[in-house]
């Protein structure tokens, strides 16, 4: 009996001092537009609470809320009020039940609505959106539009070339709309294909991307800040070679017979050739030409679009001066890499093939589990290489002369190992104003680039396929001796077949270098007889040099059964200059 009454006074005693400590907890959460959820999830977290709800109770709902080492029961009345969800405290557990006043008054309103511009014109497809939610909808042909939405909620109203518009929802009344026009974006100068343009008066389809806005994103070249910036226009890597740019595709690829690249203009000077040498760091806008009107200047060109750049000056009365800098580390993740077996894998996979065929397993494979992890010839071809850009810019001007000057080095390691790319690039524009309707300018831009890229791409016969051939190399076999050294050839009696070069060592004795020094030049005289008419006349050039050594020592395997000592040095060169 004694031990009854003990054991009985000790719980209740467990249950005031549990429930004491929980009526004393306090949470502080900073959340702003989450789940209800997520909110209730992060109290649990810091206190021994548990919520209990059914399925009636909206926890979907999204929910601001900024408190400090508040108790729980002060943060749940402001988390719910105005809300259709109440709340009971018991013990350790919150029970959540669904308020069904409230939720009576709180029921979807029909809205309903018309929306027009300031002259009284009805527009069609405006946006309509419940702020918060992602539902919405959009204006009809007469401009009318129609959704389900609660009373509190906010609705936005969108549409290119005016001001958007919030509406909080009071009643379900019938809304009229009148959105104003933006101004200010319509009367913004755009570059097209003969000069200038205000947007307003634009009627092909263009788009034009801002590239100080996107001056934070550390890129090797200027066609990645494209990625994802401009609807309709596809960019995607086409290669993992460092320095390299990307496949850029505004009207598809519809051609068999020639390239789908558009026409790049650079300061209005149509360039061919690589691309890649030019600094993203240069460049002050970039707009995009994607409709047939591209080839009023440019002709069967532009077929696949223009891209037209327009590189940094410097404004009247503002001096400038700026330094850009990043560092990183490359790789290539795990999960992009193929799956290869290991050597106990690979051992097992051999040793039933041999079984299968009724053959007796070589002494090499009879025990699998003795070669354990192996080696991954694919992963030793790879590396963790360093990234690294550092730009400088200078910009200056006067009442009649402004000048702005972009010095970059850029240097790129590839994750390939004997991989790297490197570029030092400058820019200098400068505009006089002889009077005021005559204008000279000079742009001048030398680059100097120098990469380095081993032959990994290709089949395993063909050559070149350094990555197809490290794939199909045994990987019971090691291409490091003892001694740190790579041996010129792995052959092993009972394992291949036939002679296999060590590929680790080939991509790292081949050398195939390419220089590059181009520049870029152009004078322009600008005269303007009448505001409005514009005369211009220019002088462009573009000279550059292509310089290529490809050295294949007879150390490097090429190809996949050629043993390395069969096959004599190789070594090529090329100059080319235009």
């Amino acid at each position: 009996m004694r031990i009854s009454i003990f054991l009985l006074f000790f719980c209740l005693f467990s249950l005031m001092a549990e429930n004491s400590h929980s009526q004393n907890a306090r949470v502080t959460i900073n959340r702003s537009d989450a789940p209800l959820e997520s909110i209730l999830n992060e109290i649990e977290s810091q206190t021994d609470y548990l919520f209990i709800y059914k399925e009636d109770v909206n926890v979907k709902m999204r929910k601001s809320i900024h408190v400090s080492s508040k108790p729980v029961a002060e943060v749940l009345s402001i988390l719910l009020a105005e809300s259709s969800v109440a709340y009971k405290m018991a013990g350790n557990h919150i029970i959540l039940t669904r308020n069904a006043a409230l939720a009576a008054q709180q029921q979807k309103l029909g809205i309903a609505g018309t929306v027009t511009d300031a002259s009284g014109e009805v527009l069609i497809g405006v946006s309509v959106l419940i702020k918060g939610s992602g539902q919405g909808t959009v204006t009809d042909l007469d401009g009318n539009f129609s959704l389900a939405a609660n009373m509190g909620d906010i609705l936005q109203f969108s549409y290119t070339g005016y001001i958007p518009q919030e509406i909080k929802l009071k009643d379900n009344h019938s809304l009229s709309i009148v959105l104003k026009e933006d101004v200010k974006s319509l009367d913004e100068v755009v570059v097209v294909a003969y000069g200038t343009q205000t947007k307003r008066a634009v009627t092909g389809a263009m788009e034009t991307l801002d590239f100080d806005k996107l001056s934070d994103v550390p890129v090797a070249q200027f066609t990645q800040k494209m990625q994802g910036q401009i609807a309709g226009v596809q960019v995607n890597q086409g290669t993992g070679v460092p320095g390299q740019g990307m496949n850029v595709r505004i009207r598809g690829a519809a051609s068999l017979s020639t390239g789908s690249n558009p026409l790049y203009v650079v300061d209005g000077f149509p360039i061919v050739g690589d691309i890649n040498d030019i600094n993203p760091n240069e460049i002050e806008s970039m707009t995009i030409l994607k409709d047939a009107a591209a080839t009023s200047l440019y002709g069967s060109r532009a077929a696949f679009g223009v891209v037209l750049i327009q590189t940094k000056g410097a404004k009247a009365g503002k001096t400038n001066i700026s330094f850009n800098a990043y560092m990183g580390v490359q790789n290539v993740p795990q999960k992009g890499r193929p799956e290869m077996m290991n050597g106990t894998e690979w051992a097992q996979f051999k040793k039933e093939s041999y079984e299968d065929l009724g053959q007796s397993v070589p002494t090499a494979f009879q025990n699998p589990s003795q070669y354990g992890k192996g080696h991954d010839w694919y992963a030793a071809m790879l590396r963790s290489a360093m990234i690294q850009d550092y730009n400088v810019s200078v910009s200056t001007g006067k009442d009649k002369f402004t000048s702005s000057f972009v010095l970059g080095y850029f240097n790129q390691d590839g994750v390939l190992l004997n991989s790297d790319y490197q570029r030092i690039s400058a820019r200098a524009n400068s505009t006089y104003r002889i009077s005021d309707n005559l204008k000279l300018a000079f742009n001048l831009a030398p680059t100097y680039s120098f990469e380095n890229r081993p032959s990994s791409d290709g089949a395993f016969f063909s050559g070149g396929g350094l990555l197809a051939n490290a794939t199909l190399t045994p990987p019971i076999l090691d291409y490091r001796n003892e001694d740190g050294t790579y041996p010129v050839v792995v052959t092993t009696p009972g394992v291949t077949a036939f002679e296999t070069p060590n590929w680790v060592r080939s991509i790292q004795d081949i050398v195939n270098k390419r220089e590059a020094k181009r520049l870029l030049a152009n004078a322009s005289l600008q005269y303007e007889p009448l505001k409005g008419l514009v005369l211009k006349t220019s002088l462009n050039g573009d000279i550059g040099s292509n310089y290529q050594h490809n050295f294949q020592p007879s150390t490097a395997g090429r190809a996949f059964a050629a043993a390395p000592s069969a096959i004599a040095a190789n070594l090529y060169e090329a100059n080319n200059r235009y």
